[in-house]
C-alpha cells in the first residue's frame, strides 16, 4: 500500500474535525420543551435564528478549508 501524503492527511483530519464540529453543534442546539406559552414561540424562533445562522457559516469554514487544503494537496502531487 503507498503512503499517504501529508496533504491527505490534512484532508482526512480536516473532514473529520469539521464533521464533529458539525455534529456538535446540531446536538447543542437548545431544547423547547421545557417552555410553555410565549416563552415557548421566543425559544422556537430563536433556535431557528441561531441555526439559520450558525449551520451556514460552519458549511462556508468547512468549504474554505478543504479549498485551501485542496489545493495545497494538488500542487503536491507528483507528475
Amino acid at each position: 500500500m503507498r503512503r499517504w501524503r501529508v496533504a491527505t492527511w490534512a484532508l482526512v483530519v480536516w473532514n473529520l474535525l469539521m464533521i464533529g464540529w458539525t455534529a456538535t453543534y446540531l446536538r447543542g442546539i437548545g431544547d423547547c420543551s421545557v417552555e410553555s406559552g410565549w416563552q415557548l414561540s421566543v425559544c422556537e424562533a430563536g433556535r431557528a435564528i441561531g441555526t439559520g445562522i450558525g449551520a451556514p457559516f460552519i458549511a462556508i469554514v468547512w468549504i474554505v478549508g478543504l479549498a485551501i487544503l485542496g489545493l495545497i494537496w494538488w500542487r503536491g502531487r507528483q507528475p
